[in-house]
């Protein structure tokens, strides 16, 4: 990351105080994309993957929440400037914290094994 540092700050400021009207526009464009994608990410779900003892409809948007909520605090999390996408310790540290909620998820809501 540190090879692009022009890069890194024009990502940087989608983040930065003042930039909300080109940052809304990208909102705007990501949400569109989002929605597609979690469209097709939640379609055809084999719902005899998750434990019994959950309504399978009922887990997905248990899912969906928490994973909201997950995007919502990195988010802010960059908007305040507590985490940079140019700090390339913290963004390690960040999949790994990624990477350890999904699979507390798959453990919360998956059949043992799946």
């Amino acid at each position: 990351m540190e090879e692009y540092p022009l890069h890194i700050a024009l990502l940087e400021s989608f983040y930065r105080e003042g930039d909300e009207e080109p940052y809304a526009k990208y909102i705007r464009d990501r949400d569109a994309l989002r929605e597609r994608v979690v469209g097709s990410i939640y379609a055809g779900i084999d719902y005899s993957l998750f434990r019994g003892d959950i309504d399978g409809k009922a887990a997905v948007i248990y899912i969906k929440w928490l994973f909201d909520a997950y995007q919502q605090e990195v988010a802010e999390r960059f908007r305040s400037g507590e985490l940079k996408t140019s700090d390339q310790a913290a963004m390690e540290a960040e999949w790994r914290q990624f990477d350890t909620f999904t699979k507390d998820l798959r453990r919360l809501f998956y059949k043992e094994g799946q």
